[in-house]
């Protein structure tokens, strides 16, 4: 059963579910919209629209505002989750929205025209929201209006300086449901930030106990928004220094990729098998592909933007995954659970899904669900590492 919310505003009234497939249950929480999303339609219900002919509506989660606006301006889609472009087609399928004009650009692509008027919710990192706001700077036009919204515990300083530095004077307005909208004056003259937003670090001090000298040193890339940007997040640190492989191992999955490092030092010990990256940030994928070409692999290499295995892909031996326990800023376990189910059914009998994950978030028991035999095989004071093996 999926988890749907209504949403109520002047544009009409919509169900809207938590994701592409429906797959979330009752009992999950979240919505699918929040009082940000209903603020921002309140105020937008005011403008007349005939003024505003093309509208770029930046990291629509599940659909809310496209869904609401899409009679009334030509729409772009524009954020870096496959998942909620799928989220957003699928809503506006169980609404009979017609979104078939709406354009869904991924962040990793060049926005194609000026936009009259920006719509933005916030992504989860500050250096994905400024990744964002540089490629909208050169794309509206001087009389458009850009308006965000945000939850009023979110909107910082910090945040806010964000919008002065990359597009222009910023005003606010006062908080409706502990909710406010944030609006920035495009200012022409304004020299951006010269940070560099792309991160490349080397990893050169893993405690490896086969094959250092072939392992060592990593090359990684990190696109803005890409899981612990600019370092080695200790729960995949303590998974690489105790990774086992054998010939046998020919498929070998990263789901869940981010930049790629599980991956990679799979391909390094084992370099006649075949690496699949996985992951539904595309800036992500774009993290991994670089982060493999830096690294100079020779093993066979598929990169895939997506929030489901295709069955068509060839069943793995191995499945790397550390899987994300957030949606948003709530924490969930929502998006490990598919990923869970997703590998019972990809990996080839006898094949291993090792999955990293803080103690408190008792996979072990999730996994019990879907694989017979499912050990703690390593551990440190936070962390640990679960093998789930799938039936000969």
């Amino acid at each position: 059963m999926s988890n749907k919310s209504l949403l109520s505003s002047p544009f009409g009234d919509y169900s809207i579910a938590l994701n592409s497939d429906n797959s979330y249950s009752d009992a999950n929480p979240l919505k699918g919209f929040n009082a940000a999303d209903e603020y921002l339609l309140n105020h937008l219900s005011e403008i007349d629209f005939s003024k505003y002919p093309k509208t770029l509506i930046v990291n629509d989660k599940f659909g809310a505002l496209t869904l609401s606006l899409a009679s009334k301006t030509e729409i772009t889609c524009y954020g870096d989750s496959i998942n909620s472009f799928n989220a957003i087609k699928n809503n506006a399928y169980l609404n009979n929205v017609d979104v078939s004009a709406v354009k869904f650009l991924p962040v990793n692509e060049k926005l194609y025209t000026k936009f009259d008027l920006v719509i933005i919710k916030m992504p989860n990192s500050f250096d994905l929201l400024e990744f964002q706001l540089q490629q909208i700077y050169s794309h509206v036009k001087t009389r458009n209006l850009i308006i965000a919204a945000e939850m009023v515990k979110y909107v910082t300083s910090p945040l806010l300086q964000k919008f002065e530095s990359n597009i222009g004077k910023v005003t606010t307005s006062k908080a409706v449901k502990k909710a406010r909208l944030i609006f920035s004056e495009l200012n022409t003259e304004l020299e951006l930030p010269t940070k560099k937003l792309v991160k490349e670090f080397v990893v050169s001090d893993l405690n490896i106990k086969i094959q250092e000298e072939k392992l060592l040193p990593l090359n990684l890339v990190n696109y803005p928004g890409t899981f612990s940007s600019g370092k080695l997040d200790q729960g995949s640190r303590l998974l690489l220094e105790n990774l086992r492989l054998t010939e046998k191992d020919k498929i070998i999955y990263d789901l869940g990729c981010g930049n790629g490092v599980l991956g990679i030092v799979a391909a390094k010990v084992q370099p006649k098998a075949n690496l699949y990256f996985f992951d539904e940030s595309y800036l992500a994928i774009e993290s991994a592909k670089e982060s493999w070409e830096k690294n100079q692999l020779a093993n066979k290499v598929y990169y895939y933007t997506a929030s489901q295995i295709n069955e068509t892909i060839p069943k793995a031996d191995v499945i790397l995954c550390n899987p994300p326990y957030h949606i948003g800023n709530t924490r969930s376990n929502e998006i490990a659970l598919l990923m869970f189910e997703q590998a019972k059914n990809q990996l080839n009998p006898g094949g291993r899904l090792i999955v990293v994950s803080n103690h408190h978030l008792n996979y072990i028991t999730q996994l019990k669900k879907h694989f017979s035999r499912v050990k703690e095989k390593e551990k440190n004071s936070k962390y640990h590492i679960i093998i789930a093996t799938q039936e000969s």
